[in-house]
């Protein structure tokens, strides 16, 4: 039997009255690819999807507990072969911060970062149909 690798996907969010949420997105260095994605990470064998979806975006973008509001399964799951083709399930989360963050990216994984507002969430802002889709059930979520 095959082992299959689970990853999350994490879609960041900060918290607006004003529905002008902003977005992270992270641009991958250049030996993956240089495009946009939300954060994402495997999960470790002995964690649950929502203690590896939150061990990963601390780590990929220095985020604390301290300022995180709200986790929300998205209720989104996808199925695919990666670069590697390992079988891979992935499950996508939102994560609602109180505040920006001064954004520490990991170098070894991502060469930039930046915000984005839900005007400016289009299908051509990432990579792939999945991370878009994450994006725009998050910012639904958001707007109530």
């Amino acid at each position: 039997m095959n082992h299959i690798t689970r990853k999350a996907q994490i879609v960041v969010a900060t918290e607006s009255s004003s529905r002008q949420n902003k977005f992270l997105l992270l641009q991958t260095n250049p030996d993956r690819g240089s495009y946009w994605q939300n954060c994402t990470g495997k999960i470790e064998d002995d964690e649950d999807f929502v203690t590896g979806a939150l061990r990963e975006v601390m780590e990929e973008t220095g985020l604390t507990k301290e300022n995180i509001k709200e986790v929300i399964d998205l209720e989104l799951e996808y199925q695919f072969h990666d670069r590697w083709k390992r079988d891979v399930i992935e499950r996508s989360y939102l994560v609602v911060v109180k505040d920006l963050w001064p954004v520490a990216i990991d170098p070894s994984e991502h060469q930039n970062f930046k915000w984005v507002t839900h005007s400016e969430l289009q299908p051509d802002c990432v990579k792939y149909e999945g991370n878009f889709e994450a994006l725009q059930k998050a910012s639904q979520r958001l707007k109530g």
